[in-house]
C-alpha cells in the first residue's frame, strides 16, 4: 500500500494551523498539525490512515470515578478506537464564573484513563450539547439572561466564552498534539436550524484556537444539510447525525430507510473523509414510555448489521454511534421529556452489561481493525449479484485492490432466506462465487464479504462468510471467519506452490487447483471448524464459526503481540512479564507504549522475544459469568495468570492453550428493612418562618415569556435553577376573596400542589382556579403555600431561546379580591451558592429535608416512627423514608445492583431516591416506565454501611405512601475494575461546612478548612479554581 506520509510541494495555509500538501497522485491532505490531518479518504495519525470506530458515553451520567477505566476497557475489547463524549456545560457551572473539576466532575482524570485504555476522544464541549438533559447543556444561571442563547449576544458570549476558558484549560493538556488522546473537537452540537449565525460560529472557533486548542475543529449537522461545510463558520471536518429508526421505541418492527451518504458527501465535503458523528445506536424514551427494552428492539443487531455496514459501504470512514453506553441521567440533570435511566438500548447496558447488540459492534470493530485497506476505498461499479430481490454494493482500495462487498435484502423488512451469488472482477480475473453451493442471506441482516485481500502471510481471492479478525499470534496468522449456523461457506486463497493443509476440528472440503493455484475451501457451519494451512515458513489458522461462537472470541494486545481469548464474558486486558507479580492496574496501559499513546492494534512491527535467560509470563485480566473453558492464544510462556492467578493449562492442536476458570461466587444482597418514617411539609402551615426566604419582588425580567402578573414569580430569576421549590405568599383578607388563578410551569409532567393556611387545596399542571373555603380565611396574614417540581429546563434544540421556559408560576391572582400578595420564594439551599459542593447542583431541590440534610448519611433519624412497606399515607405533602443497609460483596467481582419500588400504578406519587446522599432515581409510580434504578459501585459502597433516603411526595390527600423497596442484582461477574468509593460528605460534615459558609468560614469549634467552600489558596487561583473566587475573594 501507498504511504500515507505525504510530502508537500508547496503549502497554502488555510488557519492559523491548517495546511495542505498533495501527495503523488495529486489528493489534497489537510494537516491540521505535524501529528493530525485527513483526506478525502480517512483520517491521518502521525501519518497514518485509521478508521475511526467511535461510541458514546458521557462520564457525567455515571458518577463513579472508577468505572469510567471499566467503559474505556469495554470499548477498547470491542475493537473501538475512540469514544466520543460531551462535556456538560451545567453539570460543572453552578454559579457565573464559578467552576467545578473535581471527584465526578474530574474532566483529567476521564481523559487520562482514556489515554491509559488506548481510547482517543472526539471532545464536544458545545456550549450547547442538546443530549437530552437539562436546558441541553446550557447552566441555570444562564437562563436569566437577555440576549439569545446559541446568537452573538454580548451577554451570551461573554457567559460561553468563560465556559470555553474554562473547559479548554482542561483539554489542553491531553491533546493528541500534546501527546494526549482528544484527536478532534466539536464546534457547537446540531446548530443547523433557526436563526443561525456566522459570526458566533467563526468567534466559536477563533476563541478555541486562541485557548491553544490544536487539534481538528468539527461540527455535527442535525441532517444532512450542508450547515457549516463551506463559507463563513465553516470547520475543519464537517460531520451529520442520522437516526433513521426515529425514536418511538413502542414500534419496533420499523426499519427505517437508508441514506445516500456519498452523495451528500459529494456536495457538502468532498475534500474531507465522510464522518458520521451521531449514528443511531439506541434510542432516549420518555416519561410514561414503554421502556429501553423496546428500544433496544428498535435498534438491534439486525438494525446495526444492515446501517453500520451500509454506512461502511457508503465510504463512511469515522463513525461514532450515539450511544455507546448510555448510564444514568442521575440527580436533576434530565431535560423534562425523559426519566432517569438513559440506558438508550445501547450496546452496553446502564448497568455495564454487554449485550448481543456490543458482540454485533465487535464483530465490525475487529474487523475495521484487522483490515486496513478500509481506510482508504472508491466506489466500486462492476461487481453484480444473482438474485432480483439482493442488492449488492462495492468498494475498493485503489492501492491494495482490496473489495469489500456489501449484500441486503432489497424490501429491509424482508424475513426471508434468499441464494445467490455474485460476479467480481479483480487481481487474477473475474470470479462468481461461490463455485460450489450459494451465498446465504437469511432474513433482515447484511453481509460485507472481502476479495483480493492480502498480507504478508496470504493472498486471500474471496470469502463468502464475513471475516471477523486477522491477527498474527506469535508465528501464526488466525483468520477468523462467522455466518450463521447452517450456511455454506466458500473461502479461497492463492499461493506460489501447493501448501500443507489439515482439517483439526469439524469437517470441511479442500481442493487444491494446481493451474490457477487456489487452495478452496468448502464447508457448513455448525458450531465451529477449523484448518491449518502452511505453506514454506508461513502458518495459517483459519477458524469458521458461528455468529454465536464468534462472539466468543476476544483480542486484546501485549505490547507488541497479539493475544486471543476465546470463552470469557470479557477479556479486558493481557501483558507479559518477567515477574508473576500482577502489574498495577494502569501502569502499563494494554497494548500500548506507557507515555505516548499509539494508533489502536500493536504499535509498531510485530516483535517476538529472543532467547532470553528470564522467564515469560502471562497475566491476562478479564470477567467471568460462570465457571468456563478459556482458550488462549500467544506466544510461547512459562505460564498464565488470569486476574492475578495461575491456570492450569493444556496445549492444543490449534497451537493454543485451554484451561478453566471461575465464575462469579453466590451473593445474596440484604432485605431492606427498619424503615423510618417522618413527614415534612411544614412549609404549607400559616406559621412557618419564611423570613430567610427570598423575598420575590421583582417586576422585569429578561425571559421572553412574560408574566401575567407581578411580581415574577420565575424560580430562575431568584438563584434556584433545580427541582422542588416553594413560594409563599402572604396576604390580608378583604373577605371577598373566592379562590386564586394559578398558572404554574415545571415542564412536561411537572406539578405544583397548593396549600391555603396549612389547608391542602389541590395539585395542578398548568393553569387552574383553587376556590377558597370561607371557613379557612383568616382577616390577617393568610399564607397560600404552593410546592412546584421543575422537572429540568427544555433544550433549545431550534436556537430560539426554549430553554428559558419559565419554571414556576406565570400568573397568580386573586378572584374576587385586588388584595396585595407578597411572596418568598426558596429552593435548594443556598441557591447557587452550593454548598454540598460535592454532589454539586444538581444533586437537590428545595424540599425541606433536603434543606436540612434528611437525605445525607448518617441523619440521626433515631426519634422518626418505625414503618414496613409498604406503608400509606393519605395526607398530601412529602414524607420521607430511611434505611440502612451493609455490603459485603467480594472485592473481585462486579455486581451491579440497583433499587427497585414496587407498587400498583393506583397510587399517585412520586418520589426523589436518594443512595448515600447522591440523588439516583426519580420515581412518579402512576406514570412510569422506570421502576428499576441503577446505583453505581463507588456511590454503592461495599463493606460498609449504606444509607437510603426516599422523599415521596403524595399529590393528593388519597393514595399515596411508599409501595415495596427491595434491592436488586442486574447480574454477577468474577473480575470488574477496582473500584474506590465515592466521596459521599455526611450530615455532620454538611452541617459544619454549611455554618461555614454562611459565617465567612470562622466558626467557633468548627475546623472551616476541612470545607471545599473555605480551602482556598487565593495565591494559586485560576480559572478552573471555581469556587475559590465566591469563598475567599481571589481574583481573576
Amino acid at each position: 500500500m501507498q504511504s500515507p506520509v505525504l510530502f508537500a510541494s508547496f503549502l497554502v495555509v488555510l488557519s492559523a494551523i491548517q495546511t495542505i500538501a498533495y501527495n503523488g497522485t495529486g489528493v489534497p491532505v489537510y494537516n491540521i498539525s505535524d501529528r493530525l490531518g485527513y483526506d478525502k479518504y480517512s483520517f491521518l495519525i502521525d501519518g497514518e490512515r485509521h478508521y475511526i470506530f467511535s461510541g458514546s458515553w458521557h462520564y457525567w451520567r455515571l458518577p463513579s470515578p472508577s468505572l469510567w477505566r471499566d467503559i474505556y476497557e469495554k470499548y477498547r475489547a470491542a475493537g473501538f478506537n475512540t469514544a466520543t463524549m460531551y462535556f456538560n456545560w451545567d453539570y460543572h457551572s453552578p454559579k457565573s464564573e464559578v467552576y467545578s473539576f473535581f471527584g465526578v466532575r474530574d474532566v483529567q482524570k476521564v481523559l487520562e484513563m482514556a489515554k491509559e485504555a488506548g481510547i482517543y476522544v472526539i471532545a464536544r464541549p458545545g456550549p450547547y450539547i442538546n443530549a437530552e438533559t437539562n436546558g441541553g447543556g446550557f447552566p441555570g444561571w444562564l437562563v436569566d439572561i437577555k440576549g439569545r442563547a446559541r446568537s452573538a449576544a454580548p451577554d451570551y458570549t461573554a457567559a460561553w466564552e468563560q465556559w470555553f476558558r474554562a473547559i479548554h484549560s482542561q483539554m489542553v493538556p491531553w491533546q493528541y498534539t500534546t501527546n494526549g488522546t482528544i484527536i478532534i473537537d466539536q464546534i457547537e452540537n446540531e446548530y443547523s436550524s433557526g436563526d443561525l449565525v456566522p459570526e458566533y460560529m467563526e468567534l466559536l472557533e477563533q476563541k478555541t484556537r486562541e485557548q491553544n486548542i490544536t487539534v481538528p475543529l468539527s461540527f455535527n449537522d442535525a441532517y444532512a444539510g450542508g450547515h457549516w461545510a463551506k463559507g463563513p463558520g465553516s470547520v475543519d471536518m464537517y460531520a451529520i447525525d442520522s437516526y433513521p429508526q426515529g425514536f418511538t421505541c413502542s414500534d419496533y418492527t420499523y426499519m427505517g430507510p437508508l441514506y445516500d451518504f456519498r452523495h451528500y458527501h459529494h456536495e457538502f465535503n468532498p475534500k474531507e473523509p465522510l464522518y458520521l458523528s451521531e449514528f443511531q445506536g439506541g434510542s432516549f424514551n420518555p416519561w410514561g414510555g414503554t421502556g429501553f427494552g423496546d428500544c433496544y428492539k428498535l435498534t438491534s443487531s439486525k438494525f446495526e448489521k444492515i446501517f453500520y455496514k451500509y454506512n461502511i459501504i457508503q465510504g463512511v470512514s469515522l463513525q461514532n454511534f450515539y450511544m455507546t453506553y448510555g448510564g444514568s441521567t442521575w440527580g436533576w440533570l434530565p431535560f423534562p421529556g425523559v426519566y432517569t435511566s438513559y440506558d438508550y438500548g445501547a450496546a452496553i447496558s446502564e448497568a455495564r452489561q454487554l449485550t448481543e447488540k456490543y458482540q454485533t459492534q465487535k464483530l465490525l470493530g475487529y474487523m475495521l481493525e484487522s483490515v486496513k485497506p478500509i481506510t482508504k476505498t472508491e466506489w466500486l461499479t462492476n461487481a453484480s449479484i444473482g438474485n432480483s430481490n439482493l442488492s449488492l454494493e462495492a468498494r475498493v482500495n485503489p492501492d491494495t485492490g482490496t473489495q469489500f462487498l456489501y449484500i441486503r435484502q432489497n424490501d429491509l423488512s424482508s424475513t426471508t432466506q434468499r441464494l445467490t451469488n455474485i460476479s467480481i472482477s479483480g487481481i487474477g480475473g473475474n470470479y462468481t462465487i461461490p463455485q460450489k453451493n450459494s451465498i446465504v442471506l437469511d432474513g433482515q441482516t447484511a453481509k460485507i464479504l472481502i476479495a483480493f485481500y492480502s498480507t504478508d502471510d496470504f493472498n486471500m481471492v474471496y470469502s463468502t462468510n464475513e471475516l471477523m479478525l486477522s491477527s498474527k499470534v506469535n508465528e501464526q496468522r488466525v483468520l477468523i471467519f462467522y455466518a450463521e449456523r447452517n450456511e455454506f461457506g466458500e473461502l479461497v486463497f492463492e499461493f506460489p506452490s501447493q501448501p500443507k493443509f489439515e482439517v483439526i476440528q469439524g469437517n470441511a472440503e479442500i481442493q487444491w487447483n494446481a493451474d490457477s493455484r487456489h487452495l478452496q475451501i468448502n464447508y457448513v457451519l455448525e458450531n465451529e471448524t477449523r484448518v491449518k494451512v502452511e505453506d514454506r515458513n508461513k502458518s495459517l489458522l483459519l477458524i469458521f464459526a458461528t455468529e454465536g461462537h464468534a462472539h466468543l472470541y476476544w483480542r486484546q494486545y501485549a505490547r507488541n503481540e497479539t493475544v486471543i481469548v476465546k470463552g470469557s464474558y470479557l477479556f479486558r486486558a493481557a501483558e507479559y512479564t518477567t515477574s508473576h507479580k500482577v502489574p498495577p492496574l494502569g501502569s502499563v496501559t494494554p497494548g500500548q507504549p506507557p507515555v505516548v499513546i499509539q494508533p489502536p492494534g500493536p504499535p509498531g512491527p510485530l516483535h517476538h522475544p529472543g532467547p532470553s535467560k528470564k522467564n515469560k509470563y502471562l497475566m491476562l485480566r478479564g470477567d467471568t459469568s460462570e465457571e468456563t473453558e478459556i482458550e488462549i492464544f500467544t506466544s510461547p510462556v512459562d505460564g498464565i495468570y488470569w486476574n492475578g492467578e495461575p491456570l492450569q493449562v493444556t496445549k492444543t492442536k490449534s497451537d493454543s492453550y485451554v484451561a478453566r476458570v471461575p465464575g462469579p461466587r453466590q451473593v445474596t444482597l440484604p432485605v431492606l428493612r427498619n424503615w423510618r418514617w417522618k413527614k415534612e411539609t411544614f412549609e404549607k402551615e400559616r406559621d412557618f418562618d419564611d423570613s430567610q426566604w427570598v423575598l420575590a419582588n421583582k417586576t422585569t425580567t429578561n425571559n421572553p415569556t412574560k408574566p401575567v402578573t407581578l411580581p415574577v414569580l420565575y424560580m430562575d430569576s431568584y438563584g434556584f435553577h433545580f427541582g422542588d421549590v416553594w413560594f409563599r405568599g402572604h396576604f390580608n383578607s378583604s373577605g371577598k376573596e373566592q379562590g386564586i388563578v394559578l398558572d404554574g410551569d415545571g415542564g412536561e409532567n411537572g406539578i405544583y400542589s397548593v396549600w391555603l393556611n396549612g389547608e391542602f387545596l389541590g395539585s395542578a399542571s398548568g393553569r387552574k382556579f383553587f376556590a377558597f373555603p370561607s371557613s379557612i380565611l383568616r382577616s390577617a396574614d393568610n399564607v397560600i403555600a404552593l410546592l412546584l417540581e421543575n422537572m429540568g429546563h427544555n433544550e433549545d434544540y431550534s436556537a430560539n431561546d426554549d430553554y428559558k421556559r419559565p419554571r414556576g408560576f406565570i400568573e397568580a391572582k386573586l378572584v374576587g379580591s385586588s388584595s396585595n400578595i407578597t411572596w418568598y420564594i426558596q429552593g435548594n439551599i443556598a441557591g447557587e451558592d452550593v454548598v454540598d459542593f460535592v454532589r454539586g447542583q444538581v444533586n437537590n431541590g428545595g424540599l425541606y429535608g433536603e434543606r436540612h440534610g434528611w437525605y445525607l448519611p448518617g441523619y440521626p433519624d433515631h426519634t422518626w416512627k418505625h414503618v414496613e412497606l409498604p406503608y400509606r399515607v393519605n395526607e398530601a405533602g412529602v414524607q420521607w423514608y430511611r434505611t440502612t443497609f451493609s455490603l459485603n460483596l467480594p472485592d473481585d467481582h462486579d455486581i451491579p445492583i440497583g433499587v427497585r419500588i414496587i407498587d400498583k400504578e393506583y397510587y399517585r406519587y412520586r418520589a426523589l431516591i436518594f443512595v448515600n446522599g447522591w440523588m439516583m432515581g426519580h420515581y412518579i409510580n402512576y406514570l412510569g416506565p422506570q421502576h428499576l434504578f441503577y446505583v453505581p459501585a463507588g456511590i454503592l459502597q461495599n463493606h460498609r454501611q449504606n444509607d437510603i433516603a426516599i422523599a415521596v411526595w403524595n399529590e393528593d390527600s388519597t393514595n399515596g405512601g411508599l409501595g415495596e423497596v427491595i434491592l436488586e442484582k442486574y447480574g454477577s461477574y468474577r473480575g470488574g475494575v477496582p473500584v474506590q468509593d465515592v466521596y459521599s460528605p455526611t450530615y455532620q460534615e454538611f452541617e459544619q461546612c454549611k455554618a461555614c459558609q454562611f459565617h465567612n468560614c470562622t466558626v467557633p469549634g468548627i475546623d472551616c478548612s476541612k470545607c471545599l467552600q473555605c480551602n482556598c489558596n487565593c495565591s494559586k487561583c485560576d480559572f478552573t479554581a471555581g469556587y475559590c473566587y465566591l469563598r475567599c475573594g481571589c481574583k481573576k
